[in-house]
């Protein structure tokens, strides 16, 4: 991630931190190079069955010398905090300690005894992992097993569409039906949980042109030829990226493809818009239909087939990263009821302001309770904000009034 790798490295190249990369492609060598390009030096984890059951990218973890898990998410202010903490005392954190290969033939025992989803996982995950190249079609068949036991598991078809895609890449005449198979099980994981960011960006890196937002390898010739230039030897690939991988949509299907937009945010504001566990990217993506791709360097990417649903995402973009603008309209609820003053209103991405007694109705409200409660779902408009920094909300602009005031001819022409 080039934005935190700018906040990180000094911290880095001090000892104070230690940097590792987790990626959850296919081809970590394609990875690899991309990060040669830009300058990226630090170490990478790879986790292609994303056993982490990650929902979105990027993710960051800030884990501290006692192995505790600090901050999920982090924006770069609460990352200076982090590195502002003391060290724990007992700090002995060993990222491989008790290390050891499964022992495959008790996890093997397990599944055919219990015939459990689950211990068929479990067996198939392990040799994906530990023993690919030489027992690759007991992976395989393992996939099965589980998914036999459990065909509504958008996991099992996920990972097993991992294992198709890699027995074609290692075939030295690539079987097409290995690659049909990988699509299959992805395209079904993602119909069981159409928001499963990850899974869809799998499907777009390698299937049809049709399905693409934009080309995924395109990039791999410009850095090949950065890093020949600055005297370096580029990193070389496993599998090369050929056909749909580095191809850009077909704009004679335009029509039928979706269009782009593209908005900049600050780069510590893309864990906000993620959300913790991806909840406020699976929520626009929801809500609008639209598919988001968001960039280290905070480059969101918006693709929908209608410029509704763009602007829609647009919208809830912004409002995560930089807060609802005035003038705006939203959706909401109200949290809290505050006598007298008025209620709390809570909007997408935890945003909340206060709709002062005054602004929820034309007429004169005496109780605030009158009017709303606590749990109703409302509809406002975002006036600005108030003398205490707040946002300020209303009702009653959204609503015509009953009882207008005379205009002042008709006030005039009343007098005369």
């Amino acid at each position: 991630m080039p934005g935190w790798h700018d906040v990180t490295e000094p911290y880095r190249q001090s000892g104070q931190l230690e940097v590792v990369g987790l990626i959850q492609e296919q081809h970590p060598d394609r990875a690899a190079l991309f990060m040669q390009w830009k300058d990226m030096d630090w170490p990478l984890w790879v986790d292609s069955l994303n056993l982490l059951e990650l929902p979105a990218v990027p993710y960051t973890l800030l884990i501290n010398e006692s192995g505790r898990i600090r901050y999920v998410g982090p924006s770069q202010e609460e990352f200076l905090s982090f590195m502002a903490e003391p060290v724990p005392q007992k700090a002995s954190l060993d990222l491989f300690e008790g290390l050891e290969r499964p022992d495959l033939g008790w996890l093997h025992r397990q599944a055919k005894s219990t015939q459990q989803s689950s211990a068929w996982l479990a067996y198939a995950q392990a040799l994906y992992l530990w023993h690919w190249d030489t027992k690759s079609a007991s992976c395989l068949d393992a996939f099965e097993q589980a998914l036999a036991s459990d065909p509504g598991n958008g996991w099992i078809h996920f990972r097993k569409g991992v294992a198709h895609r890699r027995l074609f890449d290692q075939q030295l005449l690539a079987d097409p039906i290995e690659l049909e198979l990988a699509m299959k099980h992805w395209q079904k994981a993602l119909s069981l949980d159409p928001d499963q960011y990850i899974w869809r960006r799998r499907l777009q890196q390698y299937g049809p042109r049709l399905d693409k937002p934009y080309a995924f390898y395109d990039w791999v010739k410009e850095a090949r030829h950065a890093l020949k230039a600055r005297g370096e030897v580029p990193l070389s690939l496993i599998i090369e990226p050929v056909g749909s991988e580095i191809a850009k949509p077909n704009e004679s299907l335009k029509g039928n493809a979706p269009r782009v937009t593209q908005i900049q945010i600050e780069t510590d504001k893309i864990g906000a818009v993620i959300g913790p566990g991806g909840k406020n990217i699976k929520m626009i993506i929801e809500k609008t239909g639209a598919d988001l791709d968001i960039n280290d360097d905070g480059i969101v990417k918006i693709f929908s087939t209608s410029e509704e649903a763009s602007e829609l995402a647009k919208k809830y973009v912004l409002a995560t990263a930089v807060g609802p603008q005035a003038g705006e309209t939203w959706d909401g609820e109200i949290v809290k009821v505050l006598d007298g003053v008025g209620a709390i209103v809570e909007m997408f991405g935890g945003n909340s302001g206060l709709v002062h007694i005054s602004q929820l109705a034309h007429e004169r409200v005496a109780n605030v309770t009158d009017v709303v409660n606590v749990g109703d779902k409302v509809q406002v408009k975002i006036m600005g904000t108030d003398f205490k920094g707040r946002t300020s909300l209303s009702i009653k602009a959204l609503t015509e009034n009953p009882n207008p005031r005379p205009k002042k001819e008709e006030k005039e022409e009343a007098n005369a």
